[in-house]
């Protein structure tokens, strides 16, 4: 059976309003009872506790038709706004959890590149090392034997200079023991024609 021309909200708000009329007259039957004469009445007296209390139902019913409707809609409307927000925050925490675990994965591939990277630059580093040291080498032996050369060309020098010194003094010795007195007056007579010549 279908109710007559109530929208939606309407038929709820009174199937609502019948429920809770029924429970309060089964919960509280001191409410609906009449006196003790009543029961003398029969039927009637049951049809007019139904309609007194359809009567106050129906006042219920159009009194608090309007705040009940509307604060079912409040209430459905907050509801659904607590759903579409939990849904937003669901997808934002989905996509940070996501966009994590996305760097979370990449994590091991930048470690393993950072470590490769670091060995290649390592291995770079000493190469540059050895192939510096290896250099200085080069430049200290070269610079040791610039030095021994001039050294030795130094003590060369100096030795000829000692052999040319001893060489002068035994000559003169030798001169000054083959000269004897007519040797020493040759000589100057020598020294003097010869000046003689050349003036």
């Amino acid at each position: 059976m279908r109710l007559p021309i109530f929208s939606v909200a309407s038929r709820r708000t009174i199937l609502v309003s019948l429920s809770a009329a029924c429970f309060l007259s089964l919960a509280f039957p001191e409410l609906t009872a009449y006196a003790s004469e009543s029961e003398g009445w029969g039927i009637w007296g049951t049809v007019g506790k139904v309609f007194n209390l359809s009567l106050v139902v129906g006042i219920l019913v159009y009194a608090l038709r309007k705040p009940l409707c509307d604060y079912f809609e409040s209430r459905r409307q907050s509801i659904r706004q607590e759903i579409d927000d939990a849904r937003r925050a669901r997808e934002e925490a989905e996509r940070k959890l996501a966009e994590m675990e996305k760097r979370m994965a990449s994590l091991d591939a930048e470690l393993q590149e950072l470590e490769s990277r670091a060995a290649a630059e390592a291995s770079e580093e000493r190469s540059r090392i050895v192939a510096q040291a290896d250099k200085d080498a080069a430049q200290l032996l070269e610079n040791a034997r610039k030095e021994a050369d001039s050294l030795l060309r130094a003590g060369q020098m100096e030795l000829r200079a000692y052999a040319a010194q001893l060489a002068v003094e035994l000559a003169a010795e030798k001169i000054r023991a083959g000269l004897d007195g007519p040797g020493q007056q040759r000589l100057v007579e020598n020294f003097t024609t010869q000046l003689t010549k050349l003036s």
